[in-house]
């Protein structure tokens, strides 16, 4: 499994920094969608209830930061993981082409040696 997951790495290389950052924007907007909630909570049990409109306008604004911080790491994470997904595609693409031209021309070698060598 470990040399199946090395060789496909190797697959990577340029895009490895897109491969990072992908994955570290995704988990970034997860933790925005799951402190919104908790914003919300407190805009409702120290704000709404309380009837103090400075602590509505203070959490309002924190969740209009938290979803737009939100939306920008949302389309950072699906800008990076395309680039690294087609990225890897194409050099996947590229080793799998050379593979099958090396083993069609070791055969084809192979087949010639073989006709050239038997006497009809």
């Amino acid at each position: 499994m470990n040399r199946i997951v090395e060789r496909l790495s190797g697959s990577i290389r340029e895009y490895r920094r897109d491969s990072i950052l992908a994955p570290i924007f995704v988990t970034l907007e997860v933790i925005m969608e799951v402190l919104i909630p908790l914003v919300l909570a407190g805009l409702i049990d120290d704000g709404i209830t309380a009837g103090n409109m400075n602590i509505i306008v203070k959490l309002g604004l924190v969740l209009l930061l938290f979803a737009v911080m939100s939306l920008v790491f949302g389309v950072l994470a699906g800008k990076y993981a395309a680039s690294a997904s087609a990225g890897f595609a194409k050099r996947i693409s590229g080793t799998i082409s050379s593979t099958l031209f090396k083993i069609f021309r070791l055969q084809t070698s192979t087949s010639t040696q073989q006709q050239v060598s038997s006497p009809v």
